[in-house]
């Protein structure tokens, strides 16, 4: 025992910080849904022109719309980061889910642009799926979300429909994308109001 002996008042104030601490780390992680429904539009209308344009033979010009939504959703996602910098300062969860995001979206450009003789036809479009669905579930263990959590699930289920539906598989992907990271995005707006 310390030489110090607490007086009961001083006893109080420290439990009352201590609480104050504890009670911030358990509370769940308030996600926006704005980057769910942008990339959750963009991979979904990614899959569904390649569909169109490599499958059904559509115009080739509509991929230049895919492209265009991708370098957008990242211009926004740049704008979006750097705007939650200057509201707040994030905690180290709030960088450690966007660091998740991050990776997940890197490693799948990696896959698509540079590996595409490996990853041919829709094996690129399931590698986004797959990236973004571990990543929304890995985030929404983190923040203790199940509607990220359920999103992640639907885009991983949209890649075993795909691969049942080979016909249609690019539409099966970007149903996965617009329903299981869109749709989570809309709830996550709805049940938290976004930032």
């Amino acid at each position: 025992m310390s030489e110090h002996e607490l007086d009961p008042l001083e006893a109080r104030d420290h439990l009352a910080m201590v609480d104050r601490i504890l009670s911030r780390i358990d509370e769940p992680v308030c996600l926006g849904g704005l980057p769910y429904i942008v990339w959750g539009v963009v991979g979904g209308s990614t899959d569904f022109v390649t569909q169109v344009v490599v499958v059904q033979h559509g115009a080739p010009s509509l991929l230049w719309v895919s492209l265009t939504l991708m370098l957008a959703a990242v211009a926004f996602m740049i704008y979006y980061g750097m705007r939650l910098s200057r509201k707040e300062r994030r905690g180290l969860l709030g960088r450690h889910i966007g660091n998740v995001f991050m990776i997940s979206w890197i490693t799948s450009l990696v896959m698509m642009l540079l590996a595409s003789h490996i990853f041919s036809y829709w094996a690129q479009g399931a590698i986004w799926s797959l990236m973004f669905g571990a990543a929304m579930m890995y985030v929404g263990t983190l923040a203790r979300s199940r509607i990220s959590f359920a999103g992640g699930i639907l885009l991983l289920l949209s890649i075993i429909a795909a691969n049942y539906s080979y016909q249609y598989a690019g539409y099966v992907l970007a149903a996965g994308f617009i329903i299981g990271m869109g749709g989570a995005g809309v709830a996550l707006s709805l049940a938290h109001g976004d930032e």
